[in-house]
């Protein structure tokens, strides 16, 4: 699954910064505290410091894994990389 996201955010090139956090690490656990993040969430996206965004009157909230992604111990969340897409198609328009 991050591979996908890794090589959608690759067709950006320079338009996009990616940061990746590993909540175990002394950073990480400070990015979820400073995020208000909690509990077993093994993937959250943010794109400019937000994570939630309105797609076709629809809120999106890039957290979990995507949509027919998840496991048996984690549930998908309800987003999809085509969502992720469109996000980040917008914010790159700009």
């Amino acid at each position: 699954m991050l591979a996908e996201v890794g090589q959608l955010l690759a067709t950006y090139g320079d338009r996009v910064h990616v940061t990746h956090y590993d909540f175990d690490t002394p950073e990480g656990a400070a990015f979820a505290k400073k995020k208000g993040l909690s509990g077993h969430i093994p993937l959250v996206i943010f794109v400019n410091g937000k994570d939630t965004f309105t797609l076709n009157e629809r809120k999106v909230t890039f957290e979990s894994f995507p949509q027919g992604q998840g496991t048996g111990m984690v549930p998908d969340g309800a987003w999809t990389v085509a969502d992720l897409d469109a996000v980040v198609k917008q914010m790159t328009a700009k």
